[in-house]
């Protein structure tokens, strides 16, 4: 295995056995009005999963099965005893990794795909680790992820297929969210009342009850047949099928709803909530004119077209990191700083008083940069002002934003 990024690159000895493995289209029937390049089409595959568990896991399985050209999954989580019960793992699987574990069997069953592994949290991913993936199977537990991977995916244009399941209706859901513009509807689009209450409180449904050492309100555990899960990871992936190949009517933002009292389905059309609280903002992916740490703010203001507004607001995000323009120290020391530093720094260097650490002041740093914070510093190139690392940049003006990936994330990391 060897490590890239964030993820692992997850390899197998070649020997006969993976050698031998079929082709894809030695059982790929010819679709009904579907297209000549349907084997192309799935082996171009690159789909990201979060979340390997009973229907994360299948989901994986199968897209191994569709031989498709890159697969990545991400799981904080690993198996428990009682994950058996709902996970389609052997009991020696118990206490294993489920990111690692789905995507050294999705390597297996292909060993022409480049799969990788995640054992963290969505959160951890950067924008250019997200936007090399076509679609992401969302198959999580918590309305906090749901709102997260949504919101980082409209801004990219990357559609997110989702399966759940309510054990106790035997009904399972699969939301399409197509993600094809600000009009289009987020996971959040539709959260009743409730579910705002419960996202504000933490709440975790979980098919393996809570996680004590996590902040979270007191809940029961989501209860489920294995079978129920394994269909709704089914029918998630021939919903995304049909969407790929062009079979049928449309499926993107629509929810099927299927319950086993009954075997009847629903399909119902998703909207966008005009009263949705959450950003609607497309990015608009957009090459540097040159390598992300040599431009200046300003090259980039230029590039992304905002100078041409006028009287736009103006605003700057850099990767993972903060503006801070100034530090202070537990003495009661200030001082100006004026550059960029990683969100996750415990201190930016020493006090110039006492000695002690000092930190980024909370009331002079900015995620979201306004233009006049730094008008002093824009044309200093974003290498000199602290980000010499930076993968990816974006320019926000009039609702409008502009996205920079280093070209070697357009091209996709290898």
């Amino acid at each position: 295995m060897t490590k890239r990024d964030r993820f692992i690159e997850i390899s197998l000895r070649t020997d006969a056995s993976s050698s031998s493995l079929p082709e894809f289209n030695a059982r790929l029937p010819l679709l009904m009005g579907g297209p000549e390049d349907a084997e192309q089409l799935f082996a171009s595959m690159k789909a990201l999963v979060i979340g390997g568990g009973g229907i994360g896991g299948e989901i994986t399985q199968h897209l191994g099965r569709w031989q498709i050209e890159e697969l990545a999954v991400v799981d904080p989580k690993r198996f428990k005893s009682e994950s058996l019960l709902t996970h389609s793992i052997p009991p020696e699987a118990v206490g294993e990794s489920k990111a690692f574990y789905a995507a050294r069997l999705a390597k297996r069953l292909s060993p022409r795909t480049r799969v990788f592994a995640l054992e963290g949290m969505f959160e951890s991913l950067s924008l250019s680790d997200l936007a090399r993936f076509d679609v992401v199977f969302l198959a999580t537990d918590g309305l906090l992820a749901e709102v997260q991977v949504s919101q980082a995916c409209l801004s990219l244009g990357i559609p997110v297929v989702q399966g759940s399941v309510h054990g106790e209706s035997l009904c399972g859901h699969v939301r399409f969210f197509g993600h094809g513009g600000p009009e289009a509807p987020c996971a959040a689009c539709g959260f009743t009342r409730e579910e705002w209450s419960h996202l504000n409180r933490s709440t975790v449904f979980s098919c393996e009850g809570l996680d004590a050492k996590r902040t979270t309100a007191a809940s029961e555990p989501t209860m489920s047949l294995s079978p129920l899960c394994s269909l709704i990871a089914q029918l998630a992936l021939l919903q995304y099928a049909r969407d790929r190949l062009g079979l049928g009517v449309p499926v993107r933002d629509t929810v099927l709803e299927y319950c086993a009292y009954t075997h009847q389905t629903v399909v119902t059309k998703l909207h966008r909530n005009a009263d949705c609280p959450c950003d609607h903002v497309t990015l608009r992916r957009t090459a540097p004119p040159r390598p992300l740490a040599e431009c200046s703010l300003d090259d980039l203001e230029q590039a992304a077209g905002a100078s041409e507004n006028g009287d736009g607001a103006v605003s700057f995000e850099v990767e993972n990191s903060i503006w801070a323009d100034r530090a202070r120290c537990q003495c009661g020391e200030w001082r100006p700083l004026g550059q960029f530093v990683s969100r996750a720094a415990a201190s930016v260097g020493r006090c110039r008083k006492c000695h002690g650490m000092m930190t980024v002041h909370p009331f002079h740093s900015y995620r979201l940069v306004p233009a006049s914070a730094v008008e002093f510093f824009r044309n200093q190139s974003l290498g000199e002002l602290g980000a010499s690392g930076i993968r990816w940049a974006v320019v926000r003006c009039n609702g409008r934003a502009a996205l920079f990936l280093n070209a070697a994330q357009t091209e996709g990391q290898s």
